[in-house]
């Protein structure tokens, strides 16, 4: 027989954002002869940390909203996620590949892939002023922030850099296209402290 009642660890509100974490017989034990390891996952009373952040709803389910360790924290404490600001991102024509930074600063910033053919069209439009275009886009990408449920203050961009693709073949993206955080801000580590500049 399956148990198949979910119980919360500890009591928590409706649509309140944490670490998402399981225990049960069909969640793993541990890593064989790897404690420190095992202790990174586990706590003592053996709950599994995932890693994923999410929240329940009211109907009982789980919404998974991002991954702990993308999580942003601005110079002023504030924990920004920066997943679902970039799905709405995404949702401009101008963007086909977006992410959001921030670190340990007193706002947000993206890097953002254009596509090049509406990027072309923008221009024959009359939008060929490069510093001109990028302002006319943070401007509409944070309206799409703005206009987002539950939308905060600290979610705006205060600048944003025009990059080039993230690749499987230039080592910004995984075998299953996922977004390596880690290198993309490492790869246009100068670009980012540039937009902070000013």
């Amino acid at each position: 027989s399956t148990d198949r009642t979910m119980g919360l660890r500890e009591e928590m509100g409706w649509g309140e954002t944490w670490i998402v974490q399981a225990r049960g017989p069909q969640v793993m034990g541990g890593y064989l002869g790897r404690p420190e390891a095992t202790a990174q996952v586990l706590d003592g009373e053996n709950w599994f940390d995932t890693g994923d952040l999410g929240y329940l709803l009211p109907d009982g389910s789980l919404m998974i909203t991002g991954r702990a360790k993308d999580t942003i924290v601005l110079a002023n404490g504030e924990n920004i996620e920066p997943t679902p600001l970039e799905d709405a991102l995404l949702a401009h024509p101008l963007v086909q590949q977006v992410m959001v930074v921030g670190q340990d600063r007193r706002t947000l910033a993206a890097l953002v892939v254009p596509d090049e053919s509406a990027l072309e069209e923008q221009k024959e439009g009359g939008s060929a002023e490069p510093a001109r275009l990028v302002e006319t886009l943070r401007r509409e990408l944070n309206q799409l922030l703005a206009q987002r449920r539950g939308s905060r203050r600290e979610e705006r961009l205060g600048a944003l850099a025009i990059v080039d693709p993230f690749t499987i073949e230039n080592g910004l993206l995984t075998q299953t296209l996922k977004q390596r955080r880690d290198r993309i801000a490492a790869t246009h580590q100068a670009r980012i402290d540039a937009l902070y500049a000013t």
